[in-house]
């Protein structure tokens, strides 16, 4: 298919290798920049997925499909200043990919995150950016609106099918038929037609991530009405498997295992969106999240309630404006899902691509603002 780089689907070893210099190089040149060359580390990776399949059966479905992407995850860290910082890029055309600019923030990031302070533990108004706001999804949303995990009674949004779970600001959904995005495939690998799947519009919980199986199996479910909210067969459009896939290592595609519920390209949409300055003066007093990891579910997904660490990129605000930086890996944010997501103030526009450690999606989120929010804390 044409939505697919020729170019980047053909590169080979060296091509790749010369992909990883170049984001080495780009923040070995920031960091000389501003005369730092002594305690840096630079870490990460640059990958590039390829992918060529095919698909038949016996009911006479002979299909063919290929995806090519790149991706770029650099951190850098100071140790001396106690500093850290994380850059990255995703790319669907090779000519286009830019390796170095995810070098050049990381190291960027970290200059500015030198000598960074403490806070005590409450409750924050924060700015999600677009890593954490990601993270959250990919770990504790995404996997609730899985039907899988519906079936199974342990999403945090059970029996709440056509019931808001988010602020009225906020709207998601799944599309792998996206032209010139990282996870569109033509087909799923059950060989039925990947497309766009409303999961929260205008806050309102209104669609699955599903396949062929999850969905017949709810289908025949005396069970199914009361973990979901509505009786299956009256919400069939809720329910169309787009995300039936054969996951492995190769981020989607892998002939060895059967097809589970995978999320594809992620959106994150907003209404009554502001610049990111305007943003920033809403909240007053509280701390712009950069980057958090380790985010799980406590007493599990059900409940909601989930912990993760602040691990960089992080600011204090202060009468609207971005002060001193917060030192990495100080605080934790223990909180409940459905809390979070009905504590919106604001969001922004500014959407940015986001692939999650060992995660095959990519969400795309802009940054959100939310209020009340537990901080705690933690280390020396």
């Amino acid at each position: 298919p044409d939505y697919h780089d020729p170019e980047l689907m053909n590169l080979g070893d060296e091509g790749l290798v010369g992909l990883g210099w170049k984001a080495l190089e780009g923040a070995i040149k920031k960091f000389r920049e501003h005369h730092i060359t002594n305690s840096v580390i630079i870490g990460g990776d640059v990958s590039i997925v390829q992918e060529r399949m095919a698909i038949a059966s016996t009911t006479g479905i002979i299909a063919c499909d290929e995806a090519a992407s790149a991706s770029a995850f650099i951190t850098t860290m100071i140790e001396s200043d106690n500093a850290k910082g994380s850059g990255y890029e995703v790319g669907m055309r090779l000519n286009e990919f830019v390796p170095e600019n995810a070098g050049s923030s990381a190291a960027m990031s970290a200059i500015k995150s030198r000598h960074g302070i403490r806070m005590p533990s409450g409750k924050y108004k924060l700015i999600l950016g677009p890593q954490p706001v990601a993270d959250l999804l990919g770990n504790i949303v995404l996997p609730s609106l899985n039907l899988a995990v519906v079936d199974a009674a342990s999403s945090a949004f059970s029996g709440k099918y056509g019931k808001g779970v988010a602020d009225s600001r906020i709207s998601i959904y799944d599309d792998g038929s996206l032209s010139d995005y990282p996870m569109s495939r033509r087909f799923t690998c059950e060989g039925l037609a990947t497309g766009r799947t409303e999961l929260i519009k205008d806050g309102v919980l209104t669609g699955y991530l599903s396949n062929n199986y999850y969905r017949n199996k709810v289908l025949y479910d005396s069970s199914a009405r009361d973990k979901i909210g509505a009786e299956p067969a009256g919400i069939t459009n809720a329910l169309i498997p787009r995300n039936g896939f054969r996951s492995g290592e190769s981020m989607l595609r892998c002939f060895r295992g059967r097809p589970t519920i995978v999320p594809t390209n992620v959106m994150v949409e907003t209404s009554g969106a502001i610049p990111s300055d305007e943003l920033v003066h809403m909240v007053g007093d509280g701390i712009y999240i950069g980057r958090i990891w380790y985010t799980y579910p406590i007493n599990g997904l059900l409940a909601g309630d989930f912990t993760c660490t602040v691990v960089g990129d992080s600011y204090i605000i202060e009468d609207g404006k971005i002060t001193e930086p917060l030192k990495p890996n100080s605080i934790r944010i223990a909180d409940n899902i459905r809390n979070l997501l009905n504590q919106v103030i604001g969001t922004t526009a500014n959407r940015k691509p986001v692939l999650l450690w060992g995660s095959p999606e990519v969400i795309y989120s802009p940054d959100i603002a939310v209020q009340d929010i537990n901080l705690y804390s933690i280390g020396g």
